[in-house]
């Protein structure tokens, strides 16, 4: 149940302010972008949740996972879905950060929509806020269609749109210089199903040995489907005519400058605030630290009075209140001395007091300070924000409270006890609602770091080694994570044995998979503990389930430009109190090249089936039997 009761009281809070707004949003936004005649609603919800799975996207978890958490079931849009996902991985802005979760970086995801060819129908442009183009979209008897973009997921597609940018006339341009320079000029045919090419040409770098060492430069282009050589001036006079910032700008620059496309955000920040708050306190995301202006996890912010890392606090609560009305809010933490986060320009600002500073936060943005010096003083400021600066203003004073010399202020001014008594009954303040937070939120190590520290203890080495046509390689495999009853990583030490092919490369599948031992690593103290498990073969699972299916271990076939991939792999390894192993049948797809890599990713994989093979007794069961039955 981690953090779900936070989430719940979030949820019901902000709901009463920003779901409205929201909602006048997303009306606003499909009257103003979405004409009837071009409806890319569908479109832009598949791929809203595509840019929720590449926030935390894992290559080793199937696209099939991702599509039946969201109910997609229709074959299509699986694979529309998954080459989604990852070609928006692969310009992520959060990608390989720090704080890579962190729902800050999916307001750098959107769209825009022009009539790009004049046909009155406006095309779907998906690019983030730096005007990368991630695909094109047309509109064609009746329905979305994709004729540009997302890699090469799709094959038919004549286009990936790796490096592509718009100009302000709709043409669509492609360069690319991996090798030799490719130029290609589209727009969008008529009635919009498929891009047009106006211009493909090329240069191609050659290198002759004899008579002697030299580079050749040759020149072509695409006539109809024939590829034909042209001379060099040929090629110039082709690229005066067609080539039109083409590699003068970055593309990105270009579309942004002179495309005349508006970028709608996916999201806005009153849908992903109560996440970006969760994301920072349960240390997926950095705070800025107004006081230190630094970037930091929460556990690693120090209390302002006693200066202690809040890892280290036993009694943190946390509160909500909207301090300046702005239909976002705020969250307040609350140990004795207050902390306050509070979403703004992109990022969680964090401003610390002293329990002096604030005693109390209050439901209507004040809040009650105490202060003793040769005069005892209390009283009660408003909160309020500009720009990013916290700022203050005086509700009322008292000084020397019960004393013969007691003075008495309402904004400032100097009033009788008679007035002030008026001014607290008919201005009374609540104090805002805490509960206690979730234990699990301060772990010291991330996943990142308690694997760096399995790697170290365990001396792993990221090469193989070997001999007697035997390649060894040795990991770590994660195998659980902290939660509500243990906090330990669970980290395997896995050696997996591949058969030399003898031309520097090895087996694709391991003949045989040894676990070395078990280390636990403390997320609080980041304390490693080896435990002593019997070792067990993993590869006797798969033939087990290779028997099991009759299929083979690995198969290849390759059929019009597309490679498939069936093999087995075990999902989860059996570990601690888990004694099973669980081996699934998957297949995998492939654009296939004559210069294609083992190392490429699949465009689209499918689970066929999965099995758990119990490591003690060798049975092979389709489900872990019920322990409690």
């Amino acid at each position: 149940m981690k953090r779900v009761v936070f989430l719940l009281c979030l949820v019901a809070a902000l709901s009463l302010s920003s779901c409205q707004f929201f909602q006048d949003r997303i009306e606003s936004d499909d009257d103003a972008t979405i004409p009837s005649e071009s409806d890319y609603s569908s479109v832009i919800g598949l791929y809203k949740q595509a840019i929720d799975v590449c926030s935390k996207y894992d290559k080793e978890i199937s696209d099939s996972f991702y599509a039946e958490k969201y109910g997609i079931t229709d074959t299509q849009e699986k694979e529309l879905f998954a080459a989604m996902g990852y070609n928006a991985y692969l310009h992520y802005a959060g990608r390989d950060k720090a704080d890579s979760l962190s729902p800050i970086y999916k307001l750098t995801c959107g769209y825009a929509q022009k009539d790009l060819n004049g046909d009155g129908a406006d095309e779907l442009i998906l690019l983030n806020e730096d005007y990368t183009v991630i695909a094109i979209f047309s509109y064609a008897d009746g329905k979305p269609v994709l004729i540009g973009g997302l890699g090469y997921a799709f094959p038919d597609k004549r286009s990936s749109l790796a490096n592509c940018w718009i100009d302000g006339d709709g043409f669509i341009y492609e360069y690319s210089d991996g090798g030799f320079e490719h130029k290609t000029k589209y727009k969008v045919a008529q009635g919009g199903a498929s891009l047009e090419i106006i211009a493909d040409y090329w240069l191609v770098d050659r290198v002759e040995y004899e008579p002697e060492f030299r580079v050749v430069t040759e020149y072509y282009m695409l006539t109809g489907d024939e590829e034909i050589e042209i001379t060099e001036s040929e090629y110039k006079a082709l690229d005066d005519q067609h080539g039109k910032y083409l590699g003068q700008y970055s593309g990105k620059d270009v579309t942004r400058e002179y495309s005349g496309l508006e970028f709608i955000p996916l999201f806005n920040e009153s849908e992903l605030i109560k996440d970006i708050y969760e994301s920072v306190l349960s240390t997926k995301a950095k705070v800025y630290e107004v006081k230190t202006g630094e970037y930091k996890f929460l556990k690693d912010v120090r209390t302002p009075y006693e200066n202690k890392l809040l890892a280290d606090v036993t009694d943190l609560k946390y509160g909500f209140v909207d301090l300046d009305g702005d239909g976002i809010g705020e969250v307040i933490l609350d140990c004795g001395d207050k902390f306050i986060l509070r979403y703004y320009n992109r990022k969680v600002y964090l401003y610390s007091f002293t329990f002096k500073q604030i005693s109390c936060v209050n439901t209507d943005s004040s809040f009650i300070w105490t202060y003793t010096d040769e005069n005892h003083k209390y009283g009660s400021d408003k909160i309020y924000f500009e720009g990013e600066e916290l700022k203050t203003k005086e509700l009322w004073r008292i000084v020397n409270d019960g004393e013969t010399d007691a003075e008495y202020y309402i904004n400032g001014e100097c009033v009788s006890h008679g007035q002030i008594l008026e001014y607290l009954d008919a201005n009374p303040q609540f104090s805002i609602e805490y509960l206690s937070m979730d234990e699990s939120w301060n772990y010291r190590l991330s996943l990142e770091e308690a694997y760096e520290l399995a790697i170290k203890y365990m001396g792993i080495k990221n090469e193989g080694e070997g001999a007697a046509g035997t390649v060894i390689h040795t990991k770590a495999v994660v195998a659980a994570v902290p939660n509500t009853e243990s906090v330990y990583y669970h980290i395997l030490s896995l050696s997996e044995y591949y058969t030399n092919l003898g031309d520097g490369t090895h087996s694709l599948l391991p003949h045989h998979i040894y676990i070395n031992y078990e280390l636990l690593v403390n997320s609080t103290t980041g304390e490693c503990f080896e435990i002593e498990i019997e070792k067990k073969n993993a590869c006797t699972a798969i033939d087990i389930a290779k028997r099991y299916w009759d299929v083979e271990k690995w198969k290849s076939e390759i059929n019009a430009g597309i490679k498939t991939v069936s093999k087995l792999e075990i999902a989860d390894f059996a570990h601690c109190e888990n004694p099973y192993y669980k081996v699934v049948f998957k297949r995998e797809y492939y654009v296939y090249t004559e210069d294609a890599s083992i190392d490429d990713m699949p465009y689209k994989v499918e689970i066929l089936n999965e099995v758990f093979i119990d490591s003690r007794t060798d049975e092979c069961m389709e489900s872990i039997p019920n322990q409690n039955e």
